[in-house]
């Protein structure tokens, strides 16, 4: 392909993606308006919505209001002709979704990670995950995986944690995935796909600077600047976990004390109970906080010293980043509404009433994966991506 032919690949999928995404905000639209509000020529826009049209992303929904002469037609996006997957990988759970174009939800499953015993078991459950969803395997248009650091997301591989099991050790999952599904496939931090799912589809779509904060199993924290995932200059930006807040505190597994973890995590939580009450067996962690909430016993310190961690780690955060929103998940905080309401009275206090808004996720327990098919979808709609 000459350069002028390759220019003119990009400029197409440029023009498309931003139709795409501006029919998508104004949930419709007519050609002639869409040509104004992106200022592209109308036979531009007449040929892409064409394509588009006969594509089946598109459709009309019949007339505007007339304000003299014919009615224009209104477009919309046909929601249910393409669908994509997101996996949240977690340490406990996998959780998986699949979403239209709009990313709604149209089916999900969960199931335990240990069930999992090798990558192509997990190839396997989603190509039988797509056929219950009811998609025709030719409409998937991306697999999104989502998992806790460290990850190299340039590569589409995991690198080697003691927080998921030996079997995902330096595995290359999305070269597995584009292979064996024959689809496109990303991959991302988890708490990153969360923060990118809530700027484009969630409670942040309003906002430039998102920082979401998920607390689960472990600890994770993920930033969106401008509709896209701030990842650094080693994929390790949002390292929250091993974020120090007690240089005399706690041995942390990374070596040093103090970090996050050693008490927010659910890891740490369990781990403290047992020491508290000098018994062997592992408590669940939603036990500990319902517990908590309902007594002064050591579950009532040992919450409320992870969410003193907690909020004064989200407090350097917001010192340092500057975020217009702050978005609380993962399944420890969003186990009960005192989780929530606590950890935001803490951050409230500790700011001074800067009027930084902390909110919970609207996806719930689902965010991490929905951000995971997010990572598809932008594919589809941020004409940024081509040219970043």
């Amino acid at each position: 392909m000459s350069k002028l032919e390759t220019r003119s690949s990009l400029l197409r999928q440029l023009n498309e993606r931003r139709i795409l995404n501006t029919v998508r905000l104004h949930k419709k639209i007519s050609r002639a308006n869409l040509g104004r509000e992106i200022r592209i020529a109308t036979p531009t826009v007449m040929r892409i919505v064409d394509n588009l049209l006969q594509k089946g992303w598109l459709e009309e929904i019949g007339t505007d209001d007339s304000t003299g002469g014919r009615p224009a037609m209104l477009l919309r996006i046909r929601a249910q002709a393409a669908g994509a997957i997101g996996i949240e990988l977690g340490r406990v759970y996998a959780r998986f979704v699949c979403v239209n174009l709009l990313c709604e939800v149209n089916h999900e499953e969960e199931i335990e990670v240990a069930s999992l015993t090798d990558a192509s078991q997990l190839v396997a459950f989603v190509g039988r995950f797509i056929e219950r969803a009811g998609l025709d395997p030719a409409n998937v248009i991306g697999v999104g995986i989502a998992a806790p650091g460290p990850l190299d997301p340039v590569r589409g591989q995991l690198l080697a944690t003691d927080d998921i099991g030996v079997q995902w050790h330096e595995l290359q999952l999305v070269e597995l995935f584009q292979s064996q599904l024959g689809t496109p496939a990303f991959l991302a931090n988890d708490a990153d796909a969360a923060a990118l799912g809530e700027t484009w589809f969630g409670r942040g779509n309003d906002f430039n600077h998102i920082l979401f904060v998920l607390a689960d199993a472990g600890v994770g924290a993920g930033m969106a600047v401008h509709r896209s995932i701030y990842c650094g200059a080693n994929s390790r930006a949002g390292e929250f976990s091993h974020t120090i807040v007690d240089i005399n505190g706690t041995l942390c597994s990374c070596g040093r004390r103090g970090c996050i973890n050693t008490a927010a995590s659910a890891y740490a939580m369990v781990a403290a109970i047992r020491q508290a009450r000098h018994v062997d067996q592992e408590e669940n962690v939603l036990t500990i906080i319902q517990q908590a909430i309902q007594g002064d016993g050591p579950e009532r310190e040992v919450v409320d010293r992870g969410l003193a961690y907690l909020s004064v780690g989200i407090f350097n955060f917001i010192q340092i980043f500057d975020p217009d929103l702050v978005i609380l998940g993962g399944r420890t905080l969003l186990s009960a509404e005192y989780m929530v309401r606590e950890t935001q009275e803490r951050i409230r206090k500790l700011c001074r009433n800067s009027g930084i808004e902390v909110i919970p996720t609207g996806f719930g327990i689902s965010a991490v994966a929905i951000g995971a098919a997010a990572l598809v979808l932008q594919h589809v709609y941020d004409h940024t991506q081509l040219i970043g």
